[in-house]
């Protein structure tokens, strides 16, 4: 069993920690749009989960990389 992602595994990968990130940034919005002073700034979230998904190409094969 290889230690890599292959191309399908990194794409579902990177797909759930965009789709979790717009939705934790969506929560921060909603949390401000209530005057309530939320955690993590705004943009956090995009920041971290763009380090992640780095760290995800990282470990992706180099033939299945789309970078």
């Amino acid at each position: 069993m290889s230690k890599k992602f292959n191309g399908f595994e990194s794409n579902m990968i990177k797909e759930a920690l965009r789709n979790h990130s717009k939705k934790l940034e969506a929560e921060i919005a909603s949390l401000q749009s209530l005057d309530k002073n939320p955690i993590f700034a705004p943009g956090f979230f995009d920041i971290a989960i763009d380090d992640i998904i780095k760290k995800v190409d990282s470990m992706t094969l180099k033939k299945d990389r789309n970078v």
